[in-house]
């Protein structure tokens, strides 16, 4: 109900829910990239993609099991108007039909664990 929605929003984001305009996002620097198939755990319609995990066997019999976690900190700058909006929402807020982003698309696109994107 739109009652309850705009209360939400006039409680949880007083400012509003605009993201600060930013150009490209920062440089990532190079990190290091696991040789597996990883699996995200999220239905279809998520477009975050931002933790997987893997399986990989080992010689001896036993199992690695892998967390990937992406990395969307490193694509905003430090003391950024960004970077201050990012920190006071801490996540993106998932309602039904509904969700407000804690990050803008370019810096969500840049960091995905989706398929295919690896740089």
């Amino acid at each position: 109900h739109d009652y309850h929605f705009n209360r939400f929003l006039f409680e949880a984001f007083p400012h509003g829910t605009a993201l600060p305009p930013q150009g490209e996002p920062a440089a990532l620097p190079e990190l290091a990239r696991a040789a597996v198939r990883a699996f995200s755990i999220d239905d279809a319609t998520t477009t975050e993609i931002d933790d997987a995990f893997s399986v990989r066997p080992l010689p001896n019999g036993h199992f690695e099991i892998g967390i990937h976690i992406a990395t969307p900190a490193l694509a905003v700058p430090q003391g950024s108007a960004l970077d201050a909006v990012a920190r006071s929402r801490l996540s993106t807020v998932y309602m039904p039909g509904r969700k407000i982003t804690m990050l803008p698309d370019a810096v969500i696109g840049c960091c995905t664990l989706a398929a295919g994107t690896a740089p």
